[in-house]
């Protein structure tokens, strides 16, 4: 396990000075390499945000298929942003923030009421309200698109299909914050988490309290998540990938495996970047088209690999 964390995390810097210095090397001019270490902050922010999520999501409803675009909160996030681009409500960036948080926070919180039977909490139930509420906010955001003016509407499908832009200094911040959150509490519930892997009559019967465990988490990963798509758009398949390589390629790391998992986001986030910006000359993929490539198959081939 300790050679594979070590080429890992090798690979994770040696990729990182490649994609920064592309093209220039160690004559990049001082303006171009702050506007990219700017971009490079901001996927780093959103790989981790997407994957840990993604994880704690997997572990709180015990389904190897949950992630933040499953159960709706990206698409309440996303249907939030779109509604400010409606409305042309300025200064953008902090009413679609604003927005796709508030959003993300109302439906997380409404299908946790609505899962809840006595004091039963139903996975199957959260899982299909998180399908219905996403399939509802899609077709509301396609919906709205129809009144857009052909610049909004171009601007709001870019930005839908997730992309990298240079960010102001309280943009960052704000997705620094969205990262806290979600790794603070990956880090105060380690052990609970881990516990809770077993079985949830199992953590019950050992003292943790499930419920708060359950609400604090899945408040957390709906701020992280709503900060994550308000600044980039939809970028599919980290949350949902990198926690099954993670477990695949680091079963020793166990209650640590969080840090397992922050290597691998970043590490194909940075490819999925590079490939975004330098695959075809003069042309910038949207970032979210190229996790997705990269992602499905991967995770096809786990699930041929593993039987699910």
């Amino acid at each position: 396990m300790k050679w594979k964390l070590f080429f890992l995390v090798f690979f994770l810097f040696s990729a990182s000075f490649f994609v920064l210095l592309y093209g220039y090397w160690f004559k990049i001019p001082d303006k171009i390499l702050l506007i990219r270490l700017n971009i490079f902050l901001q996927a780093v922010f959103v790989a981790s945000i997407l994957a840990l999520s993604g994880m704690v999501l997997q572990i709180l409803l015990s389904n190897p298929l949950a992630e933040p675009y499953l159960i709706g909160v990206s698409g309440a996030a996303s249907f939030g942003a779109v509604l400010t681009i409606l409305f042309s409500l300025k200064p953008i960036f902090i009413y679609r923030s604003i927005f796709s948080i508030v959003f993300s926070l109302i439906i997380i919180i409404v299908i946790f009421l609505w899962s809840k039977q006595k004091s039963f909490f139903s996975i199957t139930k959260a899982i299909l309200l998180g399908v219905s509420f996403n399939a509802l906010f899609s077709s509301l955001i396609v919906l709205m698109q129809n009144f857009l003016n052909p610049n909004d509407f171009y601007s709001s499908i870019k930005w839908l299909m997730g992309n990298f832009e240079y960010l102001t200094n309280g943009e960052i911040l704000l997705l620094f914050s969205g990262f806290l959150v979600i790794i603070f509490y990956i880090i105060l519930f380690k052990k609970e988490l881990f516990i809770y892997q077993t079985g949830e009559e199992m953590a019950v019967a050992v003292g943790v309290d499930t419920d708060n465990l359950k609400t604090i988490g899945f408040i957390c990963v709906a701020y992280s998540t709503g900060v994550s798509i308000s600044i980039s758009g939809m970028i599919g398949f980290i949350g949902l990938v990198v926690p099954h390589i993670s477990r695949i390629l680091f079963k020793d790391l166990k209650e640590n495996s969080y840090f397992g998992i922050l290597i691998i986001s970043n590490i194909i986030i940075i490819i999925s970047l590079f490939l975004s910006r330098y695959i075809f000359k003069g042309t910038i993929i949207p970032i979210g088209i190229i996790t997705s490539l990269i992602g499905a198959p991967f995770f096809i081939h786990i699930l041929l690999r593993n039987k699910y």
